[in-house]
């Protein structure tokens, strides 16, 4: 009964994505929002049950660091300045698989 909610603009290359999405036995599961206010996003890191953060590079992690700010679960990748950011309170996975 979970819903997934890619918040934010669409991104580089962002065609592929929403072919699959379309192509989905879960699409109607999927949320776009598109941009969203300060307030919409604290409310979507306090009321998740899990933040992914699928990042390929990440200068700083802020969006992991916000996560965990508001008490959201986070997983993301293990790459770049991402285990730093999230330390030993997050999960993470090995983006090459």
């Amino acid at each position: 009964n979970l819903k997934l909610i890619l918040a934010g603009g669409l991104g580089w290359k962002y065609n592929d994505i929403l072919r699959e999405i379309n192509d989905s036995v879960y699409k109607d599961d999927i949320i776009m929002p598109g941009y969203i206010s300060n307030e919409e996003k604290k409310f979507l890191y306090e009321n998740t049950k899990c933040f992914v953060y699928p990042s390929l590079y990440e200068g700083f992690g802020l969006p992991v660091l916000e996560a965990m700010a508001n008490k959201a679960l986070v997983v993301t990748s293990n790459n770049s300045s991402l285990p730093e950011a999230g330390g030993d309170a997050a999960f993470y996975y090995d983006r090459s698989i």
